[in-house]
């Protein structure tokens, strides 16, 4: 995802950090002026639920160009499914060695 803040609008509220569930956003501190700025954009989850809270309109999210990586989701299950089957194979092999 592509991630503009417009830092001449953001007034730093805070409120797009607190809500983001991927934690892409923090505040920042110039001095003068607490601004959000972009931590780690590659934990975007595209909900664009920073651009709703904005008071200001401060925060844009679009899609990446074509081409760039794309995040992969793993489902729970898949995990636990994973996980069980490493389990019991660790435990066949100590117990037939």
């Amino acid at each position: 995802m592509e991630i503009e803040i417009f830092t001449d609008k953001c007034i730093g509220c805070g409120k797009c950090v607190e809500n983001c569930p991927g934690g892409v956003l923090s505040i920042t501190n110039d001095g003068s002026h607490s601004c959000v700025s972009v931590t780690n954009k590659d934990f975007c989850l595209g909900c664009k639920r920073c651009t709703r809270l904005c008071p200001n309109y401060a925060i844009k999210v679009r899609r990446s160009p074509k081409g760039e990586n794309k995040r992969v989701f793993i489902s729970p299950r898949a995990l636990f499914v994973s996980f069980s089957f490493l389990i019991g194979l660790m435990a066949i092999l100590f117990f037939f060695n």
